[in-house]
């Protein structure tokens, strides 16, 4: 008990605690503070919009797609309701092959 007291001390005094807890933290820090892209809450997204509303009186498809957006509709219902299986396999249909497209055009910008 002793002993393993003595070599707490040791370990404290040699920083070895410290070093570790600091490289984790540093690693933190550096991730958590890396510069980022300027964000404007008030421009439109770049790309696609997927409307999951079941009316159409909130986002015209044309408000969207007169700037080059572009916007899928998807019904689904509101309140406590799970969307069907069709609206959830469109969703993620409609999601892949936008990503895909925006990683194939990045692919060619550089």
């Amino acid at each position: 008990m002793e002993v393993e007291g003595q070599q707490l001390k040791k370990r404290k005094q040699l920083g070895e605690d410290s070093m570790r807890a600091s490289s984790s933290s540093t690693d933190y820090w550096r991730y958590r503070n890396k510069p980022r892209k300027f964000f404007d809450g008030y421009s439109l997204p770049a790309g696609l919009v997927v409307d999951l509303t079941n009316t159409d009186r909130y986002y015209p498809k044309s408000d969207w797609t007169s700037h080059g957006i572009r916007h899928v509709k998807i019904r689904c219902p509101g309140q406590d309701s799970v969307p069907d299986a069709e609206s959830v396999d469109r969703f993620i249909s409609e999601v892949v092959q936008f990503t895909s497209q925006e990683s194939q055009a990045s692919k060619y910008a550089r």
